[in-house]
């Protein structure tokens, strides 16, 4: 609703006291209906015409207080709140300081951890997804190592739920040779594989009966049926090149 002095709303009432409808008081002075209509009601349940006092005591944060609190977080997202709030040129109270970041929209959450990636690392996997983006007939396979009883460090951003894998939201993950607990999965355009765990040491015979036979067959008869697949000759499987993917029993079970 638009701003309007005592003086308007002065004008506003006479005319309407005068026999006018709201609709030609709008049309008159070129302000929208709603506000003609707000204004009369507003006296008729008042009996004046000025602005009332808001309940409560007003906001401590100005917008420009508000705008650097933004910066702040923004450009320094791994800041405690009580570092935050010491940043801050006005002297406010930490509660006060996350109440307002989580009116800006930012909430303090752990950031995800992913493989540390050099910036020509980028540039290498983001052209290789937009060369190869149409690619949903091709099942991606791939074995994972997690590390068990280690000291977890979480870290912790301000962020929006937008920007959640932002570069500078991430916790880089450096990754070892230590191999605890191995998994396995496998995706095909938007559908993934149930998680398989796999126990003891890994061969080709192994491989086909903790991997093959229980998960991926099921998951290729699943993808046979999706709208975008015409028969199992249209699925590639993409695997790496370990030494159980690459020997001839195999080869021979995924013929």
């Amino acid at each position: 609703m638009p701003y309007l002095d005592i003086k308007t709303r002065a004008c506003l009432l006479g005319m309407q006291q005068a026999g006018l409808s709201f609709r030609n008081i709008s049309n008159f002075n070129c302000i929208p209906l709603t506000t003609v209509y707000d204004t009369i009601i507003k006296y008729q349940q008042l009996g004046t015409t000025q602005t009332q006092k808001k309940s409560g005591r007003p906001t401590k944060l100005t917008d420009r207080d508000r705008q650097e609190l933004s910066q702040i977080i923004t450009q320094e997202c791994r800041l405690t709140l009580a570092q935050v709030t010491n940043l801050m040129t006005k002297v406010l109270s930490t509660q006060t300081i996350q109440c307002k970041i989580h009116k800006l929209g930012n909430h303090s959450c752990i950031a995800p951890k992913k493989p540390y990636l050099r910036p020509q690392d980028f540039q290498r996997h983001l052209g290789f997804a937009q060369a190869h983006c149409h690619w949903a007939k091709v099942i991606w396979t791939a074995q994972l190592a997690f590390k068990l009883g280690k000291q977890v460090n979480w870290v912790r951003v301000w962020r929006t739920a937008s920007k959640k894998w932002n570069l500078e939201n991430l916790a880089v993950n450096h990754q070892s040779g230590q191999q605890l607990v191995m998994i396995w999965g496998a995706f095909c355009g938007l559908s993934r594989s149930t998680i398989t765990f796999l126990n003891g040491r890994m061969n080709a015979t192994e491989l086909v009966r903790q991997v093959y036979q229980p998960s991926l067959q099921p998951f290729v008869e699943h993808m046979e049926k999706a709208p975008w697949i015409r028969g199992p000759q249209c699925l590639l499987l993409m695997e790496d090149n370990a030494p159980i993917h690459t020997v001839m029993w195999s080869k021979q079970w995924r013929e």
